[in-house]
């Protein structure tokens, strides 16, 4: 078609290597590729790649289910879900748009055509008016010279990708959200055991101090004092009994079923899931590939580069390719005369040159746009290495309180033990047991209790790793900085 406008084609031919694919800025960040996340003083974790579904390094069969259970019937994720699918659907009507389209029109009414007001005035007789018939056919098809189309596909490919991304994100809330639910619910159960055996205990000893006092052997001092500790330790047991009521709600909103509905056994836990395995960490690389946050930020940034080349197309005219039939006649079986019909096929320009002062303020707000994108993605990196520096610094300090606290609580016991054994020789006072006492049930509650906080340090880890998602979703990761994580042009 160009060939008949010779002009034409001289101008608009070589537009379309005017404007090629403006490549995306690379992370600014300095990653070792072989940098590791450990050092040599952590205990308990090792530098295998990090497993995907982490909830089966617990040995704890119920856990696996529960997790799963949120993964497929939580309402979040049902939402998140929704949108990836409406960012694909977006995906879909930019790549048709890059399609031929037609229209078909028909239509019947009372009046005169151009035509005939044409005939009329040459023949200077008054204008045919009557029923009149129509039927048309129109083809258009935009060339993407300039790369516009091209560019919102790219735009809209990367926004998909972020949504996905972000999805994951969710996915991995989800996971670790029902996993610290359900070991709130054991360690807060275990907490209530605990905290009745010192009040059992300390009721024991209550009885023990009024036999005394009966006996004449004791004073009513130590039953008072006796009677406090016994009503302290009570006290605490409402807050517990309620926390762990918290985490079973917690737990069926997370499960996405009221609390009747959820699984046999689910509330019936009193001992907190342990690690059956060395908890595996991984390298930096594989840590930003995981990583849905670093992910949703490289796509952000590929999409606001995408939005620079169709601002940019604004500056080059828009060519169509374009044809068109249309036939009106008094009546329908006349619709195919040579006489009723009128065609038409050409390229259609359309430009706003020279007045580019709009564009050119448009390709600066995009690259604007690209420079903040880019840095939040250097943000993404930095952030995704603190949090898991982080965590893991929590890890072990959760590890090494555990283990002061539970050596601490033996010390306490046995303690308590000499401490009885003196009394009841009268080496003892009754006020020495009693402290005895105080500290034996602080240090076991203290130890029971620390034993929750190191799982939900765990959790708080395998939340900055990043995985979890890749169970049952295939979405292809971003590359690291290194192999230019934004580093080419999509």
């Amino acid at each position: 078609m160009l060939r008949r406008f010779p002009f034409l084609a001289a101008v608009l031919l070589p537009l379309s290597a005017c404007v090629p694919p403006t490549a995306v800025a690379p992370a600014r960040v300095p990653i070792a590729p072989d940098q590791g996340l450990l050092r040599h003083d952590q205990p308990g974790m090792s530098s295998a790649p990090a497993g995907t579904s982490w909830w089966t390094l617990y040995d704890d069969p119920l856990l696996g289910q529960l997790v799963q259970q949120a993964l497929r019937d939580n309402l979040d994720l049902e939402a998140a879900s929704a949108r990836v699918a409406q960012a694909h659907s977006v995906l879909d009507v930019r790549r048709r748009q890059r399609l031929p389209s037609t229209q078909l029109t028909a239509g019947a009414g009372y009046g005169s055509t151009a035509t005939d007001q044409l005939a009329a005035a040459l023949d200077d007789t008054p204008v045919r008016t009557g029923l009149r018939y129509d039927a048309g056919l129109d083809f258009s098809w935009d060339t993407d010279l300039n790369g516009r189309l091209g560019a919102s596909v790219r735009q809209a490919r990367a926004h998909a990708g972020e949504v996905q991304a972000r999805a994951d994100g969710v996915r991995i809330d989800v996971a670790v959200e029902t996993a610290r639910a359900y070991v709130d619910i054991c360690g807060y159960a275990a907490r209530v055991i605990d905290a009745r055996r010192s009040i059992d205990l300390l009721n024991q000893s209550l009885a023990v101090q009024r036999k005394r006092l009966t006996a004449g052997a004791g004073n009513r001092l130590d039953v008072v004092r006796t009677q406090g500790l016994v009503d302290e330790a009570t006290a605490a047991l409402p807050d517990l009994q309620a926390a762990h009521d918290n985490a079973i709600e917690e737990l069926a909103v997370l499960l996405g079923k009221p609390v009747d509905g959820m699984p046999a056994g689910a509330t019936d836990c009193h001992a907190v899931p342990q690690l059956s395995a060395a908890l595996p960490v991984g390298d930096v690389g594989d840590l930003l590939k995981r990583r849905p946050d670093v992910r949703a930020a490289d796509q952000h940034l590929r999409a606001s580069t995408a939005g620079i080349d169709i601002a940019t197309a604004e500056l080059y005219p828009s060519v169509s390719i374009g044809a068109g039939v249309l036939s009106s006649a008094s009546h329908v079986s006349e619709l195919d005369a040579r006489a009723s019909t009128v065609w038409r096929i050409g390229p259609l320009l359309s430009w706003r040159f020279p007045n580019v002062a709009v564009a050119r303020a448009q390709i600066a707000a995009a690259r604007a746009d690209q420079r903040a994108a880019l840095a939040d993605f250097d943000q993404s990196i930095l952030r995704a290495l603190a949090s898991v520096r982080t965590a893991l610094n929590s890890y072990a300090a959760a590890q090494r309180r555990r283990e002061a606290l539970q050596h601490a609580s033996t010390q306490t016991g046995e303690a308590l033990a000499l401490a009885q054994r003196g009394q009841s020789l009268g080496a003892v006072d009754a006020l020495d047991v009693l402290d005895a006492e105080r500290s034996d049930v602080a240090a076991r509650l203290a130890a029971t209790a620390s034993d929750a906080n190191v799982a939900v340090a765990q959790l708080g880890l395998f939340r900055a790793l990043g995985g979890g998602w890749q169970a049952t979703d295939a979405a292809a990761p971003a590359p690291s900085p290194r192999s230019g994580a934004a580093g080419s042009a999509p």
